[in-house]
């Protein structure tokens, strides 16, 4: 009997040993200048030119209400199971701006959802080469709001996130984002376009459970001013839109959708918020409900814009760029331990397997960087020096129509954080890597 239950035992052992031999691995940390993408992205940089096309501008700017017309899963968090919206408490829209000069169109797009998904992504830019546009010339973007509509996220890692898929919700809402970016250039008029940054620590943290972590304040804006008045805003903060809590089962923008309400308010203005560089930054706020933090969030920063209106604003010069260059990238993986993470395989089957791809939008000396994450906004204070010292605006911007997790800065890798374990996909120094990568584009455009 003894020998039969030992036999037994040593079957389970070895079993055991198998399946985990065969779904896991230990974490790779090859030094990254050893590593085969990092000298494929040296070799692809240190060759690519880019195209920049000057001339006078004209803009336009539309929105498109993209609420669904019957209760779907909500997006944002993952420990909501996929439930329902019960009510709408805002409606959702899609914000784009045109930027037109002789030689091209750059539509700057932003959605109220937690992310634009590859899946959305992939589809529209089918829809849009029936209108003789690319994809390339879209700067795609998020408010990042975890009160959005799910069911859109194709593999397990998506439906976690947002609920059950639903084909008819990711064809509506690419449909209606080409409807935007079309709607954007049926009013066009010359405009002026300018940059400012606002520095707002009032409304900011450092969500990391660590000592020594950084934020980043700045809000970043570009202004276009049109011949007849009328007057747009991009806005970008690194704040996490996740004011509103998990059990508020109601569709909402968050603090992003009541700033700009606040400022279309006023007549002739209109806004698009892209989440900025919001890894590892949350929002600041107090209140007597969520509803009143997110309001709370959202005036301070409407009375910073307020206060900062300068009489006569910083014109940008009309030279353009756009761009969309892949970025080489390792094999991903799903951390289960500071050691240890699932095979590559084994993540392609639960979270699919993606291009990866940074979207480059320059205006002027304001560079856009467009990023396919939830970009740490503490890697953002080095790359804003860094673009300075060189004669540049840095914006950057997450969720530009790929998603890779989370890009947290090397100096947390080894700690046990929700973003460094749970959502950290692309390997040891991914955060090194990307910030190589920012400061490598910026090099093309410094001087």
């Amino acid at each position: 009997m003894m020998k039969k239950a030992l036999k037994i035992f040593l079957t389970i052992l070895v079993f055991v040993v198998f399946i985990l031999l065969v779904l896991v691995e230990p974490i790779d940390r090859t030094p990254i200048n050893e590593t085969m993408h990092y000298h494929a992205w040296k070799t692809f940089i240190k060759q690519k030119e880019f195209v920049e096309h000057d001339g006078a501008v004209e803009v336009g700017w539309t929105k498109v209400n993209i609420t669904p017309a019957t209760s779907t899963p909500m997006a944002g968090y993952g420990n909501r199971w996929g439930k329902h919206f019960e009510a709408v408490r805002d409606s959702l829209f899609v914000r784009v701006i045109a930027v037109k000069n002789p030689k091209t169109t750059v539509y700057l797009l932003s959605a109220d959802m937690l992310i634009i998904p590859p899946n959305i992504t992939d589809r529209l830019e089918a829809l849009l080469e029936d209108e003789g546009i690319s994809i390339s010339n879209v700067h795609l973007s998020a408010t990042h709001t975890h009160h959005g509509q799910g069911g859109w996220g194709l593999k397990l890692a998506g439906r976690l996130f947002a609920g059950a898929y639903d084909l008819q919700t990711e064809i509506r809402l690419a449909t209606q984002f080409r409807d935007a970016i079309v709607g954007a250039t049926k009013k066009m008029a010359s405009a002026q376009i300018s940059y400012d940054r606002i520095k707002d620590e009032d409304n900011i943290r450092n969500r990391l459970p660590v000592e020594g972590g950084t934020v980043d304040p700045w809000m970043r804006n570009l202004t276009f001013l049109r011949e007849d008045s009328a007057q747009a805003k991009l806005i970008t903060y690194a704040a996490h839109p996740t004011v509103l809590n998990r059990k508020t089962l109601q569709l909402s923008r968050d603090y992003p959708g009541m700033l700009l309400d606040s400022i279309e308010q006023q007549k002739g203005k209109f806004g698009v918020f892209m989440a900025g560089a919001v890894g590892s930054m949350g929002a600041l706020s107090e209140g007597d409900s969520d509803i009143a933090w997110a309001s709370g969030v959202a005036h301070g920063l409407y009375s910073r814009l307020v206060a900062h209106n300068i009489d006569e604003p910083k014109i940008l010069a009309n030279r353009i760029v756009s761009d969309y260059i892949k970025i080489p990238m390792p094999a991903q993986t799903a951390r289960i331990s500071l050691r240890f993470a699932l095979r590559p395989w084994v993540f392609r089957t639960f979270f699919g397997a993606y291009p990866t791809y940074v979207k480059i939008t320059k205006i002027g000396d304001v560079l856009l960087l467009g990023m396919p994450a939830d970009f740490s906004g503490e890697i953002m204070t080095e790359l804003d020096q860094y673009a300075q010292q060189r004669g540049l605006q840095l914006v950057i911007t997450s969720f530009n129509g790929g998603y890779v997790g989370y890009i947290t800065a090397d100096k947390w890798y080894d700690t046990d954080l929700y973003e460094t374990i749970t959502m950290s996909w692309n390997g040891y120094h991914a955060g090194g890597y990307f910030t190589e990568v920012a400061k490598d584009i910026i090099d093309k455009f410094g001087h």
